[in-house]
């Protein structure tokens, strides 16, 4: 199908022919100041900024393209704009969401011509708090359009004659305390340009474009973040439908403070950034359209939204019209259920185009990949490092056959310990040929076993590749006892665990087993409804939980025939069991030695666990 429809095209051009010499231009609108920033190649223009220090602190005005007043709700530009989504940058030309005649010429604010723009006014007191905020149509006659390169030079090399370095300067100083703001708020956020990384809105490491490595790209980033969410603020309180941006963290996430903190330790060592950004993608949740707000994790922000680029996403535009709509005193221009369908479309639309883009370069690196394992002996295998040998594997998972030399080098490495959780699910969930290697799929299970912890783990990568929607824990506790289970969502909606119930006196331990009894009866398509699942703490349970090295002294005490002689506890390090104590308990028992052995994750686990033995099998014999 056509990008544009013969009816969209003649809707431009019918534009175009009535706005000669500025007939389009509402010069009774107020008239700002600004300029634009962006890529020297940059054609579709949607914002310009300007910053300026005030008495009272900083007053930011950032001026949007009005489009939404060029494109009549339900014209045929507008329903086509509905239909593309969103203008495509790939990696040789763009496909534009509006027709080029506008989106890169009579829309685009370009500089010395009058455009109609939305404009932001964001004023701050010298503590940086937020003390107005306003919202108003307007026109602009941009001032300069200005590259990264270019705001660097100036700024930098003090070019105090060009004609907007004190307000570049301004911009600089204050998106500098905007960020670090941002950043003790609890935003995910991290910029440097020696490493070309940054954190996206989603709190994910992206590599800044070349061009863009320059102080430029900090203010545009910081300007746009404060208008999206400024305006989140105003019109939820306005209580109107509006489109917001919502972002959240998987439940198998780490936490704020250890997510930044991998991320300036990786900023130590740049050759550890990619592997630290595949990780992140298993910790958050795709950002997601929806017309409430939930908040925004990467963000640390109770509401966010866009608004800043109408020429080239359609939930901008969107926005924009319903802005305009408020601003008039005008009927709000579509329903919530509307609003909700587009949404939901959009949605899909990121998706698709995320998950393509993925494939296209995933499938590209495979053939790259199986030319170089079919190329390497099993001497290239083993020298590989981590990062080279995991590509490798990805390449080979989805062969219907895999050569010996990677099995073997397979085999050995998981005897080694130097495969991770991610190798062991690639193996487990999406190697096709895995089924028919059953030694090799027990070495993963038996690796797993040695870190209780990767259980947890995997559930993350379930839920990424869409197997499962969520999972999460239950656990409660009774007389220092834990019992605990996982709960799987599936994609079908229903929550499935395992007939098991973990227990044990350390929590930690028993959330492990809780997630191992999962994952082993996922695998094997085990696992039974929730419904169907006994309680944690049955009504027996939930009497007092014997306190068995008490019940043991209690019966030393009255007992004469029954004495204890020895706890003794051993460190398993050397049989590989990194953590693992074994507990031994020697006991006098009518005149007969008798000695029970229990492991641990620590000695006072250990301890327990042995003392329960031993209580048990000595009351079976009274």
């Amino acid at each position: 199908m056509a990008r544009f429809t013969k009816e969209s095209l003649q809707y431009c051009d019918n534009y175009l022919q009535s706005t000669k010499n500025n007939a389009n231009i509402d010069f009774s609108r107020r008239l700002v100041d600004g300029f634009t920033i962006d890529d020297e190649s940059t054609k579709d223009m949607d914002d310009a900024v300007y910053v300026e220090k005030t008495d009272a602190g900083w007053e930011v005005t950032v001026s949007i393209t009005d489009v939404a007043e060029a494109i009549e709700k339900n014209s045929p530009l507008f329903e086509n704009a509905i239909q593309n989504k969103a203008t495509r940058y790939l990696g040789t030309h763009n496909v534009e969401m509006l027709p080029p005649e506008l989106s890169l010429n009579k829309l685009s604010i370009m500089p010395n011509q009058h455009r109609n723009t939305i404009s932001f006014k964001i004023f701050f007191d010298e503590q940086l708090n937020v003390i107005d905020f306003q919202v108003f149509e307007s026109y602009i006659e941009s001032t300069a359009k200005l590259s990264y390169k270019e705001v660097a030079h100036i700024v930098n090399k003090k070019k105090s004659e060009h004609p907007q370095y004190e307000i570049l300067c301004n911009a600089s100083k204050l998106t500098k305390q905007l960020y670090n703001k941002r950043r003790l708020a609890g935003a995910l956020a991290f910029y440097d340009i020696v490493l070309g990384m940054a954190t996206n809105e989603e709190g994910q490491l992206i590599r800044i474009p070349e061009k863009e490595k320059t102080l430029a790209y900090l203010i545009i980033q910081e300007l746009m973040i404060l208008t999206n969410s400024e305006t989140s603020k105003y019109f939820a309180m306005a209580d109107l439908p509006f489109i917001y941006r919502n972002h959240s963290l998987r439940a198998s996430a780490p936490g704020r403070d250890d997510i930044m903190e991998e991320v300036s330790l990786a900023s130590l060592n740049p050759t550890s950034i990619h592997a630290l950004s595949e990780k992140m993608k298993l910790w958050y949740k795709r950002a997601v359209y929806q017309t409430y707000t939930t908040g925004h994790y990467g963000l640390s922000l109770p509401a966010y939204t866009h608004v800043t680029s109408p020429i080239r996403r359609l939930t901008d535009l969107l926005n924009q019209y319903i802005i305009k709509a408020y601003l008039r005193n005008e009927p709000q221009p579509f329903t919530l259920e509307q609003l909700n369908e587009y949404c939901s479309e959009i949605n899909e639309y990121v998706k698709a185009e995320k998950d393509a883009t993925a494939i296209f370069h995933t499938n590209k690196e495979n053939k790259l990949r199986l030319k170089a394992l079919v190329q390497s002996t099993q001497e290239d295998l083993w020298a590989m490092n981590e990062k080279e040998f995991r590509r490798i594997l990805k390449a080979a998972r989805e062969s219907s056959t895999i050569g010996e030399k990677l099995i073997v080098t397979l085999s050995s490495k998981i005897d080694n310990k130097d495969i991770k959780a991610i190798d062991i699910y690639e193996l487990l969930y999406r190697s096709l040929w895995i089924h028919t290697q059953d030694q090799l799929m027990q070495k993963c299970f038996d690796n797993l076993n040695q870190d209780m912890g990767a259980y947890i783990s995997l559930f993350a990568f379930l839920e990424r590749d869409g197997l499962i929607k969520h999972s999460y824990e239950e656990i409660k506790e009774n007389a220092n006892i834990y019992y605990a289970r996982y709960i799987i969502e599936t994609v079908d909606g229903e929550r499935k665990t395992s007939p098991n119930i973990s227990e044990n006196i350390s929590k930690k331990t028993a959330i492990q087993e809780a997630a191992k009894n999962t994952i082993l009866c996922q695998y094997n398509n085990t696992l039974i409804c929730l419904s169907d699942a006994e309680p944690l703490i049955s009504p027996s349970v939930k009497v007092q939980i014997a306190n068995y090295i008490s019940l043991l002294h209690e019966m030393e005490a009255i007992d004469s025939n029954f004495k204890i002689l020895a706890f003794d506890f051993t460190d398993n390090k050397v049989d590989q069991s990194p953590n693992r104590f074994t507990s031994t308990l020697e006991l006098k028992v009518n005149n007969k030695l008798m000695s029970f052995t229990a492991d641990g994750s620590n000695k006072k686990e250990a301890k327990a666990q042995v003392a329960k033995a031993a209580y048990i099998a000595i009351s079976k014999t009274k």
